[in-house]
């Protein structure tokens, strides 16, 4: 059963297979799957065994970004996985997902981190709150991102838009 390694072992059996040159041996000792260890080789080769740290937060991505990304892949060469580690993301399956999203037309949101802040409802007037409703519709932003922008909650923000 697949099992999540520290950094430190993650580094350990990257340097065991660079040294030993042996996949299938790797694979058994370790009990990891060859695509696993090679995803870590390579990273390890191309940026270092700092790329192998895990990492404590979710990374967050601008549609702009996600949306650069689909195209390279798409006037390239260039694979899922090699982008994946060009730019630090940390699963192709995550390029591929946004290079299905961009070629079948449909909108790449920016996806947010894990440190979201959670705020405080607050008193709104009836023309502060008709900005809001209006602004939703004309800009079709996530309801996050309305609050952030407004300075209100989510549920408030929620219950403009959808009652």
């Amino acid at each position: 059963m697949a099992r999540h390694r520290s950094f430190e072992e993650k580094i350990q059996i990257v340097e065991y297979y660079l040294k030993n040159g042996n996949q299938k041996t790797t694979v058994q000792h370790f009990d990891i799957s060859r695509t696993t260890l090679n995803q870590w080789v390579l990273m390890y080769q191309e940026k270092g065994p700092e790329a192998l740290k895990i990492r404590r937060c979710h990374h967050t991505y601008a549609s702009g970004f996600k949306a650069m990304v689909a195209t390279e892949y798409l006037s390239t060469d260039i694979d899922y996985s090699a982008l994946a580690r060009k730019y630090n993301i940390r699963s192709h399956e995550t390029v591929r997902k946004w290079v299905i999203a961009y070629t079948g037309g449909k909108k790449l949101k920016p996806t947010f981190g894990g440190t979201q802040s959670m705020m405080k409802s607050r008193k709104t007037t009836y023309e502060e709150r008709l900005k809001i409703a209006q602004y939703h519709e004309a800009h079709e932003i996530s309801i996050r991102e309305l609050s952030e922008l407004f300075e209100v909650s989510y549920q408030q923000a929620y219950k403009l838009v959808f009652q």
